[in-house]
Formats: C-alpha cells, sequence, structure tokens
C-alpha cells in the first residue's frame, strides 16, 4: 500500500513540475470597472487571495443560480448554445482561505438567500393551509365545485450535503 501511495505521489509531482504556465486570471480581464469588480478585489484583498479563484468561486455561483433550462450562445456568430455548467476545484494549501472564500463568495449569499424563500414559502404555506381549511368546511356538492388548494414547494437555494438520502429529503 505504501509503494502505490508513493508511486502516486511521485506521479502528481511529475505533473506539476511538467505543468504549463497559465497566466494570471485578473478581475480587470473578466469585470469592466464596475461596483461588483470593486467588490470582488476588496475579498481577495481582505481574503488574501488570488483573483482568480475569487472569480471562480463568483462564476460557478452565478452558474448554479440560473434557471434549470438555462442556455448560453458564446457567439453571435453561431447558433451553438450551451448551458451554465460550471465545476471549480479550489487547491491550496492548508490555511489558505479556501473556506473563508467558499463561505464569503457562495455559502454566505445562498444562505441569505435561502432565508429569503424560506420566508416566502412559509407565507405561502400560511395561506395554503387557510385555503386548505376553508375547502374542508365546504360540503360535498360545493368541493365538487371547486378545486382543492394546492400545496407550496419548498425551494433550495442550495444543497450542502449531496448523498442521495439528503437530496431525497429535499425533494420531498
Amino acid at each position: 500500500k505504501l509503494i502505490k501511495e508513493a508511486n502516486q505521489l511521485a506521479t502528481a509531482s511529475s505533473i506539476l513540475e511538467h505543468s504549463i504556465a497559465v497566466p494570471e486570471l485578473s478581475l480587470e480581464l473578466i469585470l469592466p470597472d464596475c461596483k461588483l469588480r470593486q467588490l470582488l478585489a476588496n475579498f481577495s484583498q481582505k481574503l488574501q487571495v488570488p483573483s482568480a479563484a475569487i472569480i471562480m468561486a463568483f462564476l460557478t455561483t452565478v452558474a448554479s443560480r440560473c434557471t434549470v433550462g438555462t442556455q448560453l450562445t458564446l457567439r453571435k456568430s453561431s447558433n451553438h448554445s450551451v448551458p451554465p455548467y460550471l465545476y471549480t476545484v479550489l487547491v491550496g494549501s492548508p490555511g489558505s482561505g479556501k473556506t473563508p472564500l467558499i463561505n464569503a463568495i457562495t455559502t454566505a449569499p445562498c444562505r441569505l438567500l435561502q432565508a429569503k424563500l424560506d420566508a416566502e414559502h412559509q407565507s405561502k404555506l400560511s395561506q395554503y393551509e387557510a385555503e386548505l381549511r376553508y375547502f374542508n368546511s365546504l360540503t360535498k356538492e360545493q368541493k365538487i365545485e371547486s378545486d382543492p388548494p394546492i400545496s407550496p414547494v419548498r425551494q433550495a437555494a442550495y444543497v450542502s450535503d449531496a448523498t442521495t438520502e439528503a437530496v431525497v429529503n429535499l425533494m420531498e
């Protein structure tokens, strides 16, 4: 087992030594001079993480919030479109700021959105319960002529536990 792990480590080290240099991904290349660019630059400085990490975390979060079925056309001259699926892996040493970055750019905004969605759901649920009480008070003849109220569905802004069991519970 130790030999296998040593071989895997040697392979990973070899890949890193022979990797191609990639130019720095900067906020200036991605965003025009705007408040969002300044906000992300401030996050980068405050968290002491490269702007490339901020950009990728931000773009991944935005892509995750696109409505199902969204398609992006990358060239005006082409009719080819793609869904905004974007996966990001942040790699860094312990203490390099990966978790604070994810918390600031992804988790905190999604939790705020989830709180808003939960409040809206609670309001719709209260209305549904009142409508259901009224519907249940109707006579059989009145119920035949009326449609029963439809229970509201709770929306999820994010998933922190993607096990099969957790996702099934979320969908119920």
